[in-house]
């Protein structure tokens, strides 16, 4: 409760808008409490892994492939 309190903070700060039916909510180990967490925060829970930005996030480290269409892309946009 204490979180969303200082994320209110920030919104009437900042003039900022924080929509949490747009955020998934993501842990790294499943907890008895995730389901708490994303109800008190309107949002829903995310599984990974998962894409953000085009890069794919994991609780593992990258591969050597994951990481290779990576640099795939930053060539392909470089090169124009």
């Amino acid at each position: 409760k204490e979180l969303k309190l200082v994320l209110s903070t920030f919104e009437q700060l900042s003039g900022l808008k924080l929509f949490f039916t747009k955020v998934n909510f993501y842990a790294m180990v499943r907890l008895d409490c995730e389901l708490e967490y994303a109800h008190l925060f309107g949002c829903r829970l995310g599984d990974f892994p998962f894409r953000y930005l085009g890069i794919p996030m994991n609780h593992v480290k990258l591969s050597n492939k994951d990481w290779s269409c990576i640099e795939e892309r930053f060539q392909k946009k470089l090169s124009s």
